[in-house]
């Protein structure tokens, strides 16, 4: 009878099997196209940076802001695992969870009024 494996070992291979496809899928996708010939000039001077541009998250028609927090890390850990099993980046999640919270009416506290 094979030996049962653990869950941080499930895990661990999810994760290396998604990354090695990422891998291969980005690398697959890059243009084997012509190159142009160097002229011994240098490195041409890049542009001002663009919100939105190669490797940068699309520009967001919310302004955001980064949030920044201490959370115990058993919590930390459930929360990645949940994402990396459910396929949702973390910061996703978060938005969505923080909506849901304040979503819902509040009522006053007992004790008080």
């Amino acid at each position: 009878m094979p030996r049962q494996r653990s869950l941080v070992t499930v895990i661990r291979d999810l994760v290396q099997q998604e990354v090695r496809f990422a891998i291969q899928s980005l690398l697959g996708s890059i243009s084997t196209g012509k190159t142009t010939p160097k002229t011994g000039r240098g490195r041409k001077r890049r542009g001002k940076w663009r919100p939105g541009g190669p490797g940068r998250p699309p520009k967001a028609e919310e302004a955001q802001t980064q949030l920044a927090t201490r959370i115990p890390k058993e919590l930390h850990y459930r929360l990645k695992l949940h994402c990396v099993t459910h396929d949702i980046a973390v910061q996703d999640f978060v938005t969505q969870a923080v909506e849901e919270k304040l979503g819902r009416k509040t009522r006053p506290k007992k004790g008080t009024a």
